[in-house]
């Protein structure tokens, strides 16, 4: 897969490495396809790591990144969001 979007996964990492030396409180939200599903109201997130399934409904997505304003566990880091 990477090879395959390997200038995505470029482009991927040096926003995070911007984002990284800006001195600014900042989380970088990870998720997998996005689907126009209904969300769950749930999610699965891991913190300097991928996410865990292969899609997620843009819904989610949304809750999570309004739940990570407020965790301070999350800010500095690269979360990976999924169902």
């Amino acid at each position: 897969m990477r090879l395959a979007l390997n200038e995505l996964y470029t482009d991927l990492e040096l926003m995070e490495t911007i984002l990284r030396e800006s001195g600014l409180d900042w989380t970088s939200v990870r998720p997998p396809r996005l689907t126009d599903a209904d969300g769950k109201g749930t999610y699965r997130h891991a913190v300097e790591a991928g996410p865990a399934a292969n899609a997620i409904a843009r819904a989610d997505v949304a809750r999570a990144m309004l739940d990570f304003v407020t965790d301070r566990e999350t800010f500095g880091h690269a979360v990976g969001v999924s169902d």
